[in-house]
């Protein structure tokens, strides 16, 4: 098992794994009544390899892409107060490579980049009903910051 960052001949497999995760998420996720039909969305993953504030990190195993994340590279905003920060977007990893340890070595990666780069903070949302991750990122000694409501209500 490889962990390295994303070139531009995996956007392929890029966006079938972005297309796998959108099922598994919106699957389980309480608010959305059907999984929505995804385009393909090879370019946008042509873009964000290519982009200066976002980093790919993919897990290769035999010469093929089986799991992979996003990481933003953000300056302090209004969203974030103390410094410069990374924001771990989307992550995946193929459902027969799960039990692994692939998704802690793809945070390591992501982790010490975030070094590297003099930035002091990651950030992570995690949905409610991602238990997984929830334990994964208190593995790496994060603690939780805040915590999202959503009300959902018809308009008109």
């Amino acid at each position: 098992m490889k962990i390295r960052k994303a070139i531009k001949s995996d956007t392929a497999e890029l966006s079938r794994l972005y297309y796998k995760l959108s099922e598994d998420h919106f699957i389980k996720e309480k608010f959305i009544d059907t999984v929505p039909k995804f385009n393909t969305t090879i370019d946008v993953y042509a873009e964000k390899i290519t982009s200066n504030n976002m980093v790919i990190f993919v897990a290769e195993d035999h010469g093929k892409v089986c799991g992979y994340v996003e990481m933003l590279l953000r300056e302090q905003d209004d969203n974030f107060l103390l410094g410069n920060y990374t924001y771990l977007m989307h992550a995946y990893i193929e459902t027969d490579q799960r039990g692994y340890r692939i998704a802690r070595r793809l945070f390591k990666a992501c982790e010490d980049y975030s070094k590297e780069c003099g930035i002091n903070y990651m950030l992570v949302d995690v949905f409610s009903h991602n238990s997984r991750v929830q334990d994964l990122v208190k593995h790496f000694g994060m603690d939780e910051y805040r915590m999202c409501y959503l009300k959902n209500f018809e308009v008109g």
